[in-house]
């Protein structure tokens, strides 16, 4: 017979992670090394993005400087935002979990 087999469910992807996890979902659009080249992309993203009513911000995690847009109340509302983006921006931002 045929077998099935059910794939893995990430634990970003569980409903009790989404619901925890509610107003520190974030969208990654690039990653530094050094704060200026953060800083300059950080103003890039906001002359593109325009006012989406969300903050482009940055945030330094294991010495890189992440520039990134949210909160979003859920993953699925930030990746379909991620999606709605990519045509703008030339790539589909990463979703994360702050």
């Amino acid at each position: 017979g045929v077998q099935t087999c059910a794939l893995p469910i990430l634990p970003s992807e569980t409903p009790s992670a989404a619901s925890s996890a509610a107003g520190n979902v974030y969208l990654q659009l690039g990653a530094f090394s050094s704060q200026r080249g953060a800083e300059e992309y950080q103003t890039s993203m906001r002359a593109k993005l325009g006012d989406s009513g969300k903050q482009v911000s940055l945030s330094r995690k294991n010495n890189l400087i992440r520039v990134r847009i949210g909160p979003y109340s859920n993953a699925d509302k930030a990746r379909a935002t991620a999606l709605d983006m990519q045509p703008r921006l030339g790539f589909k931002p990463m979703v994360s979990l702050q």
